[in-house]
């Protein structure tokens, strides 16, 4: 397969006609946008954003997660940096304190240009969940929580040896803590934030269980003691497969950055 230069990415799956986050993309970013589909599926995606600008690429049977897609991605991105996104997302920007609104074209370009640059230092560059956005200060914060939209620094990746693959769920908590955890720093740009739209079919909810999370959230902790604990939580998640209590984790962030970085879980 030819090399990606450096491009937006999404997996998808189970999703043709439910594309929030190619939706609220700007015609300019849809251009360098690829949506990694199944091979059973690239018909049925083909149709669906035929005329957005996109570009489709099958992955192999044995993508099986959004873990081992999102390796696959970055096995074919050749070098530089690429930014990842789930399929699922809508954006916004902040206008004041705890006060966001919709992203138009020009606030896409300063995003874009703010984590391509920020990657020139750092492993992981991402925007914060809306739950999350709140409590962050200004402009930015250093060496946090990033999932669901980000860019990697692919370069600082191999070069440290992370990767995606062997963990079900909580796939981007384990490659930030990798990362962190071999002296790579992270950078969540705090004026832009994401939500998800939780309960659209497909994506990963034959997989994502309240049991799938109680076996990854016990991985991470064995994984990074002393930098993940495990704790039960009542679910408020409008997941359907996540109600009732399920096992969840805390992560201590900066200490893993901080962390002996001649340690590799």
């Amino acid at each position: 397969m030819k090399l990606i230069p450096w491009k937006l990415t999404i997996p998808s799956r189970g999703r043709p006609n439910v594309q929030h986050t190619l939706n609220a993309l700007p015609e300019w970013i849809r251009r360098r946008t690829f949506l990694f589909v199944r091979s059973d599926e690239f018909g049925a995606y083909y149709v669906a954003t035929k005329g957005t600008g996109a570009h489709l690429i099958r992955i192999p049977d044995s993508c099986t997660n959004l873990g081992t897609t999102r390796q696959f991605i970055l096995d074919q991105c050749g070098t530089g940096k690429i930014i990842m996104s789930d399929d699922d997302l809508r954006f916004f920007r902040r206008t004041r304190e705890n006060k966001f609104t919709g992203m138009g074209p020009d606030d896409w370009t300063a995003l874009v240009s703010g984590i391509a640059s920020s990657l020139d230092t750092h492993g992981l560059v991402g925007i914060p969940g809306r739950f999350l956005a709140n409590n962050l200060p200004r402009v930015g914060v250093v060496n946090t929580r990033i999932a669901c939209f980000f860019g990697i620094n692919v370069d600082m990746a191999r070069r440290v040896g992370a990767r995606y693959g062997d963990i079900l769920v909580q796939v981007d908590h384990d490659f930030n803590l990798q990362l962190l955890t071999r002296g790579v720093p992270n950078y969540v740009i705090t004026e832009y934030t994401h939500d998800q739209t939780f309960d659209s079919p497909g994506g990963c909810q034959n997989y994502r269980t309240a049991a799938s999370l109680a076996e990854a959230s016990q991985q991470l902790a064995a994984r990074f003691p002393g930098l993940v604990t495990t704790f039960v939580k009542k679910s408020k998640s409008t997941f359907k497969t996540m109600k009732g209590e399920r096992l969840e984790v805390r992560i201590a962030w900066k200490k893993a950055f901080k962390h002996d970085h001649n340690h590799h879980p």
